[in-house]
């Protein structure tokens, strides 16, 4: 938590006809400059905490557009930032670091329904900065760190009947990083996607099934520096990952759930190109994925309850871990082969009393034992 923290808000709507705006802002600061014990220094002294004091402020503009009595468009701007200085350690007698954070999203979606379709179009651009100062440090650090992304998806669902429907879409992710670590010239990453899936429901309302493929594609780093809307090299492409998954209602409040599906992860930017400790050779993570549960659905007039318990199962080949290697410098490898299996129990209660006080309960466990089989 924090300490002496002041929050400030505020929101302007508007609504007209076709048209929906919202505006609002955020501001919270907090001191952290609490008292506390200092077991580390001779005599126990009582100090003050300094240079943890941080603040964070964002703004949001949010637009809703009814263009026709099918046709909805949205266009949504959010800017974030915030300052956090980093606390000495109870030993040193100061600190002057800090970390600075700077975020920038502007998202939109356009939506026309039919009778028996729904077409949608999104768009997302990002821009995220991380600023990272100590100038007291023994190797005095400067660091700044920027991310740039840009995401476009199309997808088309069709209701063939009320039992069968199908959805196709496209995705196309852009991602660039100009963070010093990651050396020159700075890394782009184009990863085009094609998915269709199918789902099925019982006449009865009793059984879903869901049957989905995906194939993605990826550019590998080469000795150019690319913008970020160019596909910046050859495409590699990733082999197709399918997903099998159903939920059966087969008597009264139970339900039985299950899912089978395919894992394939290309490893992020840290793990290719962080300096030092990135690795270029890694391998994509490649395995399988199953899970099985059973759930209690219960729903009255003032009683919402929900308890499951479930089982997974995960075999996953090159699996992605770091590891302290020469010279205390961390750097990530691969495992031939990591099996991890568990089960999972939650269960979620709301009770209403009267119109405007409600009562809940929610409670988790989760067990899980991973075993390495082989290390590369």
């Amino acid at each position: 938590g924090n300490f002496g923290t002041y929050k400030q808000g505020a929101k302007l709507g508007y609504k007209k006809g076709w048209y929906t705006g919202r505006v609002r802002y955020y501001n919270q600061v907090a001191q952290n400059n609490f008292a506390y014990t200092n077991k580390f220094l001779a005599g126990k002294p009582t100090d003050t905490l300094t240079n943890a004091q941080n603040w964070l402020n964002g703004q949001m503009i949010e637009n809703y557009f009814s263009l026709k009595k099918n046709i909805k468009a949205s266009l949504t701007a959010w800017h974030m930032q915030g300052y956090r200085g980093v606390a000495p350690l109870m030993f040193q007698p100061k600190s002057v670091a800090y970390q600075r954070d700077d975020v920038w999203r502007v998202m939109g979606d356009v939506k026309i329904l039919g009778t028996k379709t729904e077409a949608v179009i999104r768009a997302q651009y990002f821009d995220e900065r991380i600023r990272f100062n100590d100038v007291a440090s023994f190797t005095p650090i400067n660091s700044d760190n920027r991310a740039f992304g840009l995401l476009l998806e199309g997808e088309y669902r069709y209701t063939i009947n009320k039992l069968h429907g199908i959805n196709i879409g496209l995705n196309s992710s852009s991602f660039k990083s100009t963070a010093q670590d990651y050396g020159t010239p700075p890394p782009v990453q184009y990863r085009p996607a094609l998915f269709v899936s199918h789902r099925y429901q019982s006449a009865n309302q009793k059984l879903f099934t869901t049957i989905s493929i995906r194939q993605e594609a990826v550019t590998l780093r080469n000795t150019q520096n690319h913008a970020l809307i160019s596909i910046g090299g050859k495409l590699k492409m990733l082999p197709i990952v399918p997903t099998v998954g159903a939920d059966w209602n087969f008597f009264g409040p139970l339900w039985v759930g299950s899912k089978l599906s395919r894992v394939y992860r290309y490893p992020s930017f840290n793990d290719l190109y962080w300096n030092p400790g990135g690795n270029p050779n890694l391998k994509p993570e490649d395995g399988t994925s199953a899970e099985a549960r059973l759930t209690y659905k219960l729903k009255k007039k003032n009683l919402q309850a929900q308890a499951s318990a479930g089982v997974y199962h995960n075999d996953i080949n090159n699996w992605i871990i770091w590891l302290q290697g020469a010279g205390n410098i961390w750097s990530p490898q691969n495992i031939q082969r990591v099996v991890a299996q568990g089960i999972e129990v939650q269960a979620d209660v709301k009770y209403t009393i009267g119109s405007k006080q409600t009562l809940t309960f929610d409670g988790r466990y989760a067990y899980t034992k991973s075993t390495n089989k082989k290390r590369g």
